[in-house]
């Protein structure tokens, strides 16, 4: 059986008198806490992941490309491990880099926005859910065009949101939206997916 040991030792310390540079010690802290998440070891990751930021925000700056990096990692392990208020605030850190760093990843900046969608719906928070759905919507309509599978994916995530609320006419309005892109990548041949797609968001 393997049996870990945590001991809570600033990851600095392990690497000594190191004159390792400041990237340097940032991506061994967030390595550690990759390493130890990847194994199964979450919790004992957690620690690591509140030092990488703590380290990055004071060395390198809130609003840095480096940052965004260990924002995305720490979000993720919160999200992973249900700490969705947790997690929240840390996508919206996320969220407010991509938006301010230029030569960010767009496809971060919409991830991060489907899981704060995620996340409210956690919270039962529907027109909260809705309101950044519709987010991510036009931020993959505009990086990935109208016609794509992720947009697909985001249209019927709207339909089946607006059927909560049992309002038939937005429902409806995105499963057309939703047929539109399914006819546009596969053809005009596309009853058996239309008949998904509704049965799917609970209007057949």
């Amino acid at each position: 059986m393997k049996i870990f040991i945590y001991i809570t030792l600033p990851i600095l310390l392990l690497s000594g008198c190191s004159p390792a540079s400041k990237q340097e010690q940032l991506d061994k802290i967030l390595g550690k806490a990759s390493e130890l998440f990847d194994e199964g070891y979450s919790t004992e990751a957690l620690p690591y992941c509140e030092q990488a930021l703590e380290f990055s925000i004071r060395h390198f700056d809130e609003m840095s490309k480096e940052t965004a990096k260990v924002s995305k990692k720490v979000a993720f392990i919160f999200y992973e491990k249900r700490m969705f208020g947790s997690a929240r605030k840390e996508y919206s850190r996320l969220i407010r880099i991509l938006n301010t760093v230029p030569g960010q990843k767009k496809s971060d900046l919409i991830d991060a926005y489907r899981h704060l969608s995620k996340i409210s719906l956690a919270f039962e928070d529907i027109n909260g859910a809705i309101e950044i759905s519709a987010l991510v919507l036009d931020e993959q309509q505009k990086f990935r065009g109208q016609h794509h599978a992720d947009t697909l994916d985001t249209c019927l995530r709207l339909a089946s949101l607006y059927s909560y609320l049992r309002k038939e006419k937005e429902v409806y309005s995105y499963i057309d939206k939703g047929i539109e892109t399914l006819e546009h990548i596969h053809g005009k041949n596309t009853t058996l997916a239309i008949k998904y797609l509704k049965m799917k968001v609970g209007h057949e």
